[in-house]
């Protein structure tokens, strides 16, 4: 038995790490329901956003290999956004920004480069 202290992180990363094996394995439906929603209880607390981190750039993955672009890409826009350790006004402020870019304006973000270079 695993003791008390660290036992919501390790659980959380043993989730990640299936994920993973999910998404290497090409099951991308199993992948994309398990981190679904652990991403979202990770994100509600504003625990452990390393790993959220993590669980948003497999999760994007497993999406993208769906073919559900339009969710990878809104799942992606809230990890960029939720993960910063901002205040909540920023954040929401953010999103606003965020909801009003285009593809190529995502892929420069992520990118780091100018949208209109």
């Amino acid at each position: 038995m695993l003791p008390l202290r660290g036992e919501e992180r390790r659980r959380s990363r043993a989730t990640i790490n299936m994920g993973v094996t999910f998404n290497c394995l090409r099951q991308n439906d199993a992948a994309a329901s398990l981190l679904d929603s652990l991403l979202d209880d990770l994100l509600a607390g504003r625990r452990h956003l390393h790993s959220a981190a993590w669980t948003s750039g497999q999760l994007v993955l497993a999406l993208t290999q769906l073919g559900r672009m339009e969710e990878a890409q809104q799942r992606l826009r809230q990890a960029l956004i939720d993960a910063a350790p901002l205040g909540a006004e920023q954040r929401e402020h953010w999103r606003r920004e965020g909801e009003a870019l285009d593809e190529a304006g995502v892929v420069a973000l992520c990118l780091g480069e100018s949208a209109h270079a």
